[in-house]
C-alpha cells in the first residue's frame, strides 16, 4: 500500500453521532478531554422520540459544542405500501 499526501484535511474536535430508532435515539458526543490534553472524551446519552425530547437533544449537542452530527437509521422508520 503506497503513503498519499493529505492535502486540505478537515477535523472536526467536536463530533456527534446520534442512531435513530422507533423508540429512542442514542447520541455519543466525542470531544477533547478536559483533564488531558491530547487525549478525548466519550459521552452518552439516550432521548426519547417525542418533540420535547428531540429539542433536548439539540440542547445537548449544543452545550457540548458539536461542530458535525453524524445519523444513522437501522430500523424502519416509515413504509410505503401500494394502495391499488
Amino acid at each position: 500500500m503506497s503513503r498519499q499526501d493529505v492535502k486540505d484535511e478537515v477535523i472536526h474536535l467536536r463530533s456527534a453521532g446520534v442512531d435513530l430508532g422507533k423508540r429512542f435515539l442514542l447520541a455519543c458526543a466525542r470531544m477533547p478531554s478536559p483533564t488531558r490534553p491530547g487525549n478525548w472524551t466519550l459521552e452518552t446519552e439516550r432521548f426519547g422520540t417525542t418533540r420535547t425530547e428531540v429539542l433536548r437533544l439539540l440542547a445537548w449537542l449544543q452545550e457540548h459544542w458539536v461542530e458535525v452530527v453524524v445519523i444513522e437509521a437501522t430500523s424502519v422508520i416509515c413504509s410505503f405500501q401500494d394502495r391499488n
